[in-house]
């Protein structure tokens, strides 16, 4: 895991911002609320639990407490809802209730008259995100979390965006080189392989290339390729310069016409609750090593560590994981399979979990910002690391033989113990703070720890 840190959405005058309650809470924290207890799926009676909790574990007179009620997750409680005002608001906080998505709707009415009635804020969430509709009716985009935040907290509803139908697009021309992975450049080299026959998979037109589209820019290169024996081309499903080149010529040979994307075109996957993320997926797990006396036993000693069974795909998930997030040394290797297992042994912690996608060591190892080698930096990405070289599968072999046994259960986090790489001194200070954990243990540059 390494650290990741939120930018402040809010001024520092503005005062302190709580979020507290389900999984809408927990979207406003990730953008930039401070945490006062979210978890989602949570009904309104745990969310008054978490009130209760956050107003005994510290003061929050003055604070702007945003609340998620959960009343979407279970409808028959929203009784409680004036409860959960009357209690932020006897601890001298400004409570802030939360609506509900399109999906639950009706019961918006009724939350904001419990709210004008006890004195609460009411932000209409479905007015401030038009794009949940399209979704899954019940969470906000993370532009429709950070809207949410500046209204609970003062400000106002940002202005409409332009729709599609109004984005000036421009008329069919050649393509441009991708400056990345997701981006309209990409989404127009998805179009242009369409118009040639070539399958981009199930996403369809989203601006990403993910494995589908890499499968297919890697199949028409060596389609190329093979017609063109004195033109060849790189094939590595990377649509750069002379792919590009290539597909432009075909666009001027062939007449082909396609309509220029723009950036609205591109989906935007993203970190929030409810967000859909980025298809990529595991691979062929075939081409991770399953087999083999070694590797059974090793499988074996992890089974026994973890306390249940793992599959090939659980195991094909710790293995990629461990190649992106671990240094080539056996030690290191061994500490990190007991933090992700040790995560695995405790599915209800729900920041080992929001947002993960699957079951098993997938939905721990794809969490929101939890290993950086999975979801990237930023937290945003879904990104698979590589299969392990021969050296790299020994190495974890050995490490997980000769030192998960050893671990403590309760170690369940790491991090850099390299300050060049935080870019704050909060980040540094969080290093610092894992480095003075009483179980702090460090190797190969990393420190592990119980968070």
């Amino acid at each position: 895991m390494r650290f990741y840190e939120f930018k402040p959405l809010l001024k520092e005058d503005t005062g302190q911002v709580i979020a507290v309650g389900d999984s809408l809470a927990v979207g406003v924290r990730m953008a930039g609320a401070k945490e006062g207890g979210t978890q989602g799926g949570i009904n309104p009676t745990a969310v008054l639990n978490k009130i209760k909790t956050l107003i005994q574990s510290q003061d929050i007179k003055g604070a702007t407490v945003i609340i998620g009620t959960g009343v979407p997750n279970n409808p028959g409680q929203i009784n409680l809802v004036p409860q959960q005002i009357s209690a932020v608001a006897q601890a001298g906080g400004n409570p802030v209730i939360l609506g509900a998505g399109p999906k639950f709707d009706k019961y918006n009415s009724q939350l904001q008259s419990i709210a004008s009635q006890s004195g609460a804020k009411f932000v209409d969430i479905i007015s401030l995100d038009s794009s949940m509709a399209k979704g899954d009716g019940v969470h906000p985009s993370p532009a429709g979390y950070k809207a949410i935040l500046n209204v609970a907290t003062g400000g106002t509803a940002p202005t409409k965006p332009q729709s599609k139908t109004d984005d000036k697009k421009e008329s069919s021309g050649p393509l441009g080189i991708p400056d990345g992975r997701r981006n309209k450049e990409v989404r127009d080299i998805q179009q242009v392989l369409v118009k040639l026959g070539y399958d981009v998979g199930p996403p369809g037109l989203d601006g990403i290339r993910g494995p589908y589209t890499t499968k297919a820019v890697q199949k028409f290169q060596a389609d190329w390729n093979k017609a063109h024996p004195d033109q060849q081309i790189r094939v590595d499903g990377d649509p750069q310069d002379e792919t590009v080149g290539v597909l432009n010529q075909l666009i001027k040979d062939k007449g082909i016409s396609f309509e220029k994307s723009t950036d609205t075109d591109v989906k935007q996957y993203g970190w929030m609750p409810g967000e859909p993320r980025d298809p990529q997926d595991i691979g062929d797990i075939s081409k991770i090593p399953l087999n083999g006396k070694d590797i059974e036993e090793a499988r074996s000693v992890c089974e026994k560590y973890a306390g249940q069974e793992l599959s090939d795909k659980d195991w094909a998930w710790l293995i990629k994981t461990l190649v992106g997030e671990s240094a080539n040394n056996a030690e290191s290797y061994g500490w990190c399979t007991a933090v992700i297992l040790n995560r695995l042994r405790t599915p209800n912690r729900a920041q080992f979990v929001s947002g993960g996608s699957g079951t098993g060591i997938e939905r721990i190892v794809t969490a929101y910002s939890q290993f950086e080698a999975i979801t990237g930096a930023s937290g945003v990405d879904l990104r698979i690391p590589p299969n392990p070289t021969s050296n790299q599968m020994n190495n974890i072999i050995k490490g997980i033989k000769d030192h998960l046994s050893s671990v403590p259960h309760s170690i369940n986090g790491f991090t850099s113990t390299n300050a060049s790489l935080y870019h704050s001194e909060k980040g540094r200070n969080f290093m610092r703070w894992a480095m003075d954990r009483p179980d702090a243990h460090v190797t190969a540059g990393t420190v592990f720890f119980s968070a």
